[in-house]
C-alpha cells in the first residue's frame, strides 16, 4: 500500500487521529512553519475533540432511540390497543 510504503501512519478514524495532534513533533513542525503556536494547536485538538464526541453522542442517542419498541410500533404501524396483524393477510382457500 502506498501509504506503507511512504512511512506513513494509516489511521482511519478519528479517534485514532485526534491524539496525533498532541504530539511533540507536530506541535514543533506547526511552531517552526509558523502554522499554528502550541496555544494554537490545543485549542484545536480540544474543539476538534468536541465536536467529535457530540457527533459520537448524537448517533448513540438516535440509535437507541430507533430501537426502543415505541419507535418499532409506530414505524410498523402497530398499535397497543388493536391486536397485531400480520403485514399480509392471509387467504383462506
Amino acid at each position: 500500500m502506498a501509504v506503507e510504503e511512504r512511512g506513513l501512519a494509516n489511521l482511519r478514524t478519528t479517534a485514532d487521529a485526534l491524539p496525533v495532534l498532541k504530539a511533540d513533533y507536530i506541535e514543533e513542525l506547526f511552531n517552526r512553519v509558523g502554522v499554528l503556536t502550541p496555544v494554537e494547536l490545543e485549542s484545536r485538538f480540544e474543539v476538534y475533540a468536541e465536536q467529535y464526541l457530540l457527533a459520537i453522542d448524537v448517533e448513540a442517542k438516535l440509535v437507541v432511540s430507533m430501537a426502543k419498541p415505541s419507535s418499532i410500533r409506530r414505524r410498523f404501524g402497530i398499535s397497543l390497543n388493536s391486536p397485531q396483524q400480520s403485514p399480509t393477510p392471509r387467504r383462506s382457500a
